[in-house]
């Protein structure tokens, strides 16, 4: 869309205006929270200018932790988003889908702050391909633990920045055909994550109506009773 190539070539103009670490912070809350400006384009034109400020190699490292905070916020922002809307669209329509919210809670309640749970998150975060924004929603709709979320989003984060940060401060952002096959990979993996995303949530339908969702849980709830 023309407004978001306006927004992405102000953008660019800013970076090259203002201390890298500002527009670093708020450069990935925008990117995070609209979709359409690509997930490389904040990272990838700080290290190209970083290269070109005559910055050390290491400085990267400080962009991009100050970049994982700024990917916490942007994250966050959608997460609690999508919590609202699902208290909003199950309150409507669960009777329809058969979904209460308790159901939502008790599932997301799974996923409780173990060392795995942990691990998982900082996993999705870290891969430079791997679609940012419907994650935030995923983990917004099924009330995933928000410290597991935000910990795991920031750590992860610090080495998908890297990443970025390393093809921009190498030049390989300047390669047409490079960041265009970068950016075809991502597409793909977003369609696929959205596509086992429906797929999770019709498969958590069909347990829901059949039953057999929580009946584990509920004999681990009723030996432990006795």
């Amino acid at each position: 869309m023309e407004i978001f190539r306006q927004l992405m070539a102000y953008l660019e103009m800013l970076a090259n205006q203002i201390p890298l670490e500002v527009f670093t912070f708020f450069g990935t809350i925008l990117e995070e929270i609209l979709a359409p400006i690509p997930s490389p384009f904040v990272m990838t034109i700080t290290g190209s200018i970083a290269q070109a400020q005559g910055h050390l190699f290491g400085y990267l490292v400080i962009i991009a932790i100050i970049g994982a905070l700024g990917r916490i916020v942007g994250t966050s922002f959608l997460y609690f988003v999508a919590d609202f809307a699902e208290e909003i669209v199950i309150g409507k329509f669960g009777d329809f889908l058969e979904v209460s919210h308790s159901d939502i809670e008790r599932f997301g309640a799974r996923f409780n702050g173990t060392a795995r749970d942990y691990l998982t998150m900082i996993f999705l975060r870290s891969i430079p391909v791997m679609p940012s924004s419907p994650i935030s929603v995923a983990c917004g709709v099924l009330k995933l633990n928000y410290k597991v979320f935000a910990i795991g989003t920031g750590i992860g984060s610090i080495f998908r920045n890297f990443f970025f940060l390393y093809i921009g401060y190498t030049g390989l952002a300047a390669t047409e055909s490079f960041m265009e096959g970068l950016d075809s990979v991502e597409n793909i993996v977003q369609i696929i994550f959205v596509l086992v995303l429906v797929g999770g949530f019709y498969y958590f339908y069909r347990k829901r109506q059949k039953g057999e969702l929580f009946k584990k849980v509920e004999r681990v709830k009723s030996v432990k009773e006795i």
